[in-house]
């Protein structure tokens, strides 16, 4: 799957999703750029439902570019579980995590 700018999404995004959403067994997806920024990739995706550690793992985030090392953006689905009434609900929420020192990639 290609979008118009030419980036694609591996197809370990869309089993992880799939894994996520239908089937329960992931809490979280942490998806990233690969290192030829050509293709959207699964960097790691977890059962721990520990919304902390979620949020460390964004926020720990590196990616290189140019042989520089920094804050690398991440995409990221959660699954949150919660109660309403006698029912357990589920509901997915996407994220994009840029970090406090964003660098805009040029000629990628």
């Amino acid at each position: 799957m290609s979008s118009p700018s030419g980036v694609s999404v591996s197809p370990d995004c869309i089993s992880q999703f799939n894994n996520l959403k239908f089937e329960r067994t992931l809490k979280y997806i942490i998806y990233k750029l690969s290192v030829e920024h050509k293709e959207i990739v699964v960097e790691e995706s977890s059962t721990d439902p520990e919304w902390k550690n979620f949020q460390n793992k964004l926020i720990a985030a590196k990616s290189s570019h140019n042989g520089k090392e920094s804050v690398g953006p991440r995409y990221a689905v959660y699954d949150f579980q919660y109660e309403r009434g006698e029912c357990t609900r589920y509901r997915s929420s996407s994220s994009a995590y840029v970090g406090k020192q964003r660098e805009i990639l040029r000629g990628v």
